[in-house]
This record gives structure tokens, C-alpha cells and sequence, in this order.
């Protein structure tokens, strides 16, 4: 060593960010504020050596030109996982863009509209006619032993509708007037160690337990098993595909959440399992909060990928596909515009504490991050 930090060579396929104009229902909530999105994969290691990344992503923004923006992580696994979360990607990219699925009465409904009103009803239809599809048209790579996780995030107007299969996950991340940062879960992740997950395999006649080496030695996470046999070994309890662990309890039927977001909704950050098993949210808040007030999304991309891969290197050999999709809800102009005006009223002696505004929203998890 010279003394001199070394910088660490990122390889990661990193999508321009996007500037996107948000006019939501209650225009004092966003006042025009510009959504930010960005995305960076890289693919994992085995031995030290690079392997086929799995993962896909999909970002689709102001679908039929209307304020209907999808965001999507799909963490592949198996022999075919990188074949089988692309499909998923593409199928879902032509679901959501397809006028004849949100056609309801009168075609001059807005598409976004009829997907708010009846969010649970169009994303189960979509992943059943998926399953449909996977099970009944030919395709050229398995299915019976490979899958795919699922989490899309719809931002609609001043609406999150965040649908989950699987253990990739979505953070959505607050911050008051008074810098009080928050996070929290916008997705339900599905492991084999849940008691209702665990509950419902065994009932159909699957075994949990983790993995267990010649030696008889466990090792490892939980995971899903033929009664008496040594597979399938899923570490996930739902997911799209891995026919081979349907009759024994694996399922694709998402867990969905709706949220409204207001003036302290900043960014979200959806990501696949290689980015938080190795860096909690509350580390994710305290790194993307730097770039976030800059504005720069691709930058809160690659920092975050640059702290996964070294900490993946720090604990292990191997290194599990990383993909991560930012999406700063604020224009971080305008907050500063803000807090200037704020400090200008308070120097003119204007300060009224019940003229602030008061942040008292209910979270389902509120953490103080200073």
C-alpha cells in the first residue's frame, strides 16, 4: 500500500436517470416536483468468478401519458433463473402497456384510474394469466426447477401500490421538517422460517429445515423440501415458476400494500436480495440521503452497488447478483428553496411554532436516523 485510498472498479449496467414531471392530485403535497429514477445491476460470483446475472429489472414512466409509472426487481434462481425473471420482465412490461387489460365500460377512463380502484383484482389477474402462460405456451427453458422473485412498485398520482412474491424487497424512506428520517417496509417477503408460510408448506406435505452437508451438519437459512428428499432446497417460500415445489406448499400469490405519499415521502429503493443481505435500510438511508439532496440518483445508484460489493467481498467468496433501482420522489431544489425561505423567516423574527407544519403521520416502523 502506498498510503493512497484505492478506489474500487465498479463494472455495473447502469441506466441514465430519468427526469420525469409528477403532478399529483393534491398539487400542494408535490408541488411540481420532478421524480428521479435510476437503476445499476451487476452479477454475482462463484469461486471468484463472474456468473450469468439473474436478475432483471423493469422501469416503465408515464404509461398511456398519464402520471402511471412501474418500477420492478425479478431475482432469478436455478439453472434458467436469468431466462425466467427477463420473461417475467418482458410480460409485465406488455401487461401493464396494454390498453385491453384496463378497458372497463368506457374506454376513456384513465388506465391509472381503473388500476387505483381496483389494484388487488388487475395484479392477481396478471400474475395468474402469467402462470397460465409459463405452464401452457412452449418456452425454451425450464421452469420445473427455476424461478424468479417479483416485486413491482406502481406510483400512481400520490398512490404506492407495492405487489410482492418472494424475498427481493422495497424501502420507502421519510424525512420531516425537522430532518427526522424514516424508513419503511413496502413489501412482505416470503422465507420458509415465516410461521405462516412454514405452516401452509407442511400442510402440503413439504419439510423446513436448512441444509444439511455429508456430514449431517445443518448450515445455512431454511429451506424447502420434499418430504424425505434432497430437494428442491428453496431458500423463498413464493415465487413465480419452481413448478417443483407447487404441490408442496410454494405459491405466487402476492402480498400487496398501498400507500399514500405526502411532502415527507423522499425516495424509494427497491432492490434484490444481493443488495440487503448485506446492507441493512437503516445504512441505506444514511448513504442515498447524501446524494438525494444533491439530485444525483445515478450517484445514489453506484454508491449503494460500491458498499454492497464491498461488503459482500468483506464476508464471503461469493458474491450474490445485485440490482437496485433509486427513485427520488422530491426535487431536492425545491427543498432547498425551502429551507432557505424557512431560515429567512426565522432571522425576521416570523417563527410561529403553529405555523409549522406538523409531521405526525403514522408509520409502521419510525427509527430516528441521525
Amino acid at each position: 500500500m502506498n498510503g493512497k485510498s484505492k478506489k474500487l472498479k465498479l463494472k455495473g449496467d447502469i441506466q441514465p436517470s430519468r427526469k420525469m414531471s409528477f403532478q399529483p392530485k393534491d398539487d400542494k403535497l408535490l408541488n411540481q416536483n420532478i421524480i428521479l429514477s435510476s437503476v445499476i445491476t451487476k452479477p454475482g460470483l462463484n469461486d471468484e468468478i463472474e456468473k450469468t446475472n439473474q436478475d432483471s429489472y423493469l422501469i416503465k414512466e408515464n404509461i398511456f401519458e398519464e402520471n402511471f409509472n412501474i418500477y420492478g426487481v425479478f431475482d432469478g434462481h436455478g439453472e434458467d433463473g436469468h431466462l425466467i425473471s427477463k420473461y417475467i420482465s418482458n410480460y409485465t412490461s406488455n401487461y401493464y402497456t396494454n390498453e385491453s387489460n384496463f378497458i372497463e365500460g368506457s374506454s376513456s377512463l384513465k388506465k391509472s384510474k381503473i388500476l387505483l380502484e381496483k389494484s388487488e383484482q388487475i395484479i392477481r389477474q396478471s400474475i395468474k394469466e402469467l402462470d397460465t402462460k409459463l405452464e401452457t405456451t412452449k418456452i425454451n427453458f425450464d421452469i420445473m426447477h427455476s424461478g424468479s422473485t417479483n416485486v413491482l412498485l406502481f406510483l400512481i398520482n400520490d398512490t404506492l401500490i407495492c405487489s410482492n412474491i418472494g424475498d427481493s424487497q422495497c424501502y420507502l424512506f421519510n424525512c420531516s421538517n425537522e430532518d427526522l428520517w424514516t424508513f419503511e417496509s413496502l413489501a412482505k417477503i416470503h422465507k420458509p422460517s415465516d410461521a405462516e408460510e412454514k405452516k401452509r408448506i407442511i400442510e402440503s406435505g413439504g419439510e423446513v429445515h436448512p441444509y444439511y452437508d455429508e456430514f449431517g451438519m445443518y448450515e445455512g437459512p431454511d429451506r424447502i423440501y420434499i418430504k424425505n428428499k434432497p430437494y428442491p432446497g428453496l431458500s423463498l417460500s413464493r415465487s413465480i415458476g419452481d413448478l417443483d415445489g407447487k404441490n408442496i406448499g410454494v405459491i405466487s400469490d402476492p402480498d400487496i400494500i398501498i400507500k399514500k405519499i405526502d411532502e415527507n415521502s423522499k425516495f424509494i429503493v427497491l432492490g434484490s436480495d444481493g443488495l440487503w443481505d448485506v446492507i441493512r435500510p437503516y445504512d441505506v438511508s444514511r448513504i442515498v440521503r447524501v446524494y438525494f439532496k444533491k439530485g444525483d440518483v445515478d450517484g445514489a445508484c453506484k454508491i449503494l452497488l460500491n458498499k454492497a460489493v464491498q461488503a459482500w467481498k468483506k464476508n464471503n467468496e461469493e458474491r450474490d447478483d445485485i440490482t437496485i433501482i433509486v427513485i427520488f420522489l422530491t426535487n431536492p431544489n425545491i427543498l432547498v428553496e425551502e429551507k432557505k425561505n424557512n431560515l429567512l423567516y426565522k432571522i425576521n423574527g416570523n417563527d410561529n411554532e403553529n405555523s409549522r407544519n406538523n409531521s405526525s403521520n403514522q408509520n409502521p416502523l419510525v427509527l430516528r436516523l441521525d
